[in-house]
């Protein structure tokens, strides 16, 4: 007996530890282990209690004819009651069990929908992200196009600023022609109607284009092939009187007095390929000994200042450019010179003119000495080598004008030359008038 109250003992102590284990390894916390598994051994020792009775206590224990008596009905109802303790504990673990059982299926199955619901949102999300920054790339494209367009507007504003100019400059010029056509017409009337005795005074020549039809030069007067020079030291009274090459003349009678220019006529009609005409080559003097005007040495202003280019230009608006009809469709050219012995080191180009660091000119024909009329572009950088030096002052002059007479007169640039440094015009320039005649 003394035995068996220790393994009771023993079982009280460790049924309830290992039962919990157990029930912890099936998935149940420490708490419900632990209350399971003593729950269970009690259960299991009331129902053991029954057969650890032996036949000794049993013969102790009153016969079943005392069973009438109070004493009696209590002892034997003990044991259903036990039974029907045990039976209501292992329902309710049962139940428990179940509900357990049902947590845990419920917990390990997939929710309905929903990893593939997730997985849809978020296609959903990235494709309407996707979807938003192409609408907004496509925005960013729209709204750069518009602020190109409105640069282009405001060049081609720029651009069609001058040009009213030059129309209203053209339509000044015919309302003059229109006077000085009725003037020189009615000069003419009074001329024929004067008595032979008044016509030893002749009538001045009117400039060109103003007259129509030039009247003829005094008998006295020696005749000059239209190709001669028209330089600012010829006498007026030798201007060529053919065609419109003297007309040309008679615009320069005035240019001869002032010296403010030379122009000579260049053989070729067709400098420029693909533009047929008459050619004239201007130098600009330096106003003091005659020379042509000069850039300082190795540079590409002008030395000694601006003052006699714009005298040059001037006289060359006055006396040229203003009496052409519209029909000659001028055009005026610049070409620049250096010379061969230039710097060794390139200079630095002055960050005031970084305009000039990109020129368009018009190339040279190989083996001729004619130009072609397609342009090309020479890119300089911060520096300019001695090579560069023609082009770069022919540009420098060619902008000058263009400021000077807002865009009226846009000149293009000829390729330059390198000239002995002997030759009066290497540090200088020529400009070249075209007219379609």
């Amino acid at each position: 007996m003394q035995q068996l109250g220790w393994i009771i003992l023993a079982a009280v102590i460790a049924g309830p530890v290992l039962m919990g284990l157990l029930l912890h390894r099936l998935g149940f916390s420490r708490a419900v282990s632990i209350g399971l598994g003593s729950t269970i051994v009690g259960a299991a020792l009331l129902v053991s209690r029954e057969p650890l009775i032996d036949s000794s206590t049993e013969r102790a224990l009153p016969s079943l004819s005392d069973a009438g008596s109070p004493s009696g009905q209590s002892r034997s109802t003990a044991p259903d009651a036990e039974r029907a303790a045990l039976f209501a504990a292992t329902q309710e673990l049962r139940e428990l069990r179940r509900q357990l059982n049902t947590l845990e299926a419920e917990r390990r199955a997939p929710a309905p929908g929903g990893t593939g619901d997730a997985t849809a949102k978020l296609e959903r999300e990235i494709a309407a992200h996707s979807e938003t920054r192409l609408a907004l790339k496509a925005m960013a494209d729209k709204l750069e196009a518009s602020a190109e367009t409105q640069r282009q507007l405001a060049t081609e504003l720029q651009t069609a600023r001058p040009e009213r100019a030059s129309v209203k400059e053209l339509e000044d010029t015919r309302r003059r022609l229109a006077i000085a056509e009725a003037t020189i017409a009615r000069l003419e009337a009074a001329t024929r109607a004067a008595p032979l005795s008044s016509a030893a005074a002749p009538l001045p020549l009117a400039p060109a284009p103003f007259s129509a039809k030039p009247p003829e030069p005094p008998p006295s007067a020696p005749a000059v092939p239209a190709e001669a020079i028209v330089t600012g030291t010829a006498n007026p009274s030798s201007v060529p009187d053919a065609g419109n090459a003297s007309t040309m003349g008679r615009a320069l009678s005035e240019a001869s007095k002032s010296r403010r220019f030379e122009l000579t006529r260049i053989e070729d009609g067709e400098l420029v390929e693909g533009r047929r005409g008459s050619y004239y080559r201007i130098t600009c003097p330096d106003g003091t000994a005659g020379r042509p005007l000069r850039f300082e040495e190795g540079g590409y202003s002008i030395d000694g200042g601006q003052q006699a280019l714009a005298t040059c230009l001037d006289a060359i608006r006055q006396l040229i450019l203003s009496p052409l009809p519209p029909s000659a469709e001028p055009r005026l050219y610049v070409r620049g010179f250096a010379r061969t012995d230039g710097f060794q080191k390139p200079k630095r180009l002055d960050p005031r003119d970084a305009r000039l660091k990109s020129i368009t000119y018009l190339p040279k024909k190989s083996g001729t000495a004619r130009f072609v009329a397609r342009g090309k572009r020479q890119s300089l950088g911060d520096k300019y080598a001695s090579a560069e030096l023609p082009n770069l002052r022919a540009a420098y002059v060619a902008d000058w004008i263009t400021k000077s007479t807002r865009s009226t007169i846009r000149p293009e640039i000829l390729e330059g030359a390198l000239k002995s440094s002997s030759d009066p015009s290497s540090r200088s320039f020529d400009l070249v008038l075209q007219t379609v005649w």
